[in-house]
């Protein structure tokens, strides 16, 4: 019996198993988690707070650049936050494929020119 151990134990020294072959890590490549960043309030298209609930989804943008890496990501973002009239408009746009909705910063601008200018109240003299 120990004879055919040692035959077994001298075949295993013969016939090393076999070298695994995995690839090494890319240098300085780095593989880290997002931080959770909390979603910004919906927007309803209230003059005056629409650079503030831009700005807050551009912070969402900035710590979280591979989730957002994309115009369509970030335009697509943005208009899950909107409800009432901002949904409106920002439907009408998606309707008709205007091109603002393949540009971020052209998607940006024309909600800025529609919702981001204050509510000027009027004094009677």
């Amino acid at each position: 019996m120990f004879a055919r151990i040692s035959v077994q134990l001298g075949a295993s020294a013969d016939n090393p198993p076999p070298v695994s072959l995995s690839t090494p890590a890319i240098p300085g490549a780095v593989s880290f988690c997002e931080p959770k960043v909390p979603t910004p309030d919906k927007y309803e298209g209230d003059l005056g707070k629409c650079g503030s609930f831009l700005m807050q989804c551009g912070l969402v943008f900035d710590l979280q650049p591979n989730s957002y890496a994309t115009d369509k990501a970030r335009i697509a973002f943005v208009i899950e936050l909107l409800c009432g009239r901002a949904l409106k408009w920002a439907s009408a746009l998606w309707e008709r494929q205007d091109p603002c909705m393949f540009s971020y910063q052209r998607f940006t601008a024309e909600m800025r020119k529609l919702f981001d200018h204050p509510v000027r109240v009027w004094e009677a003299s």
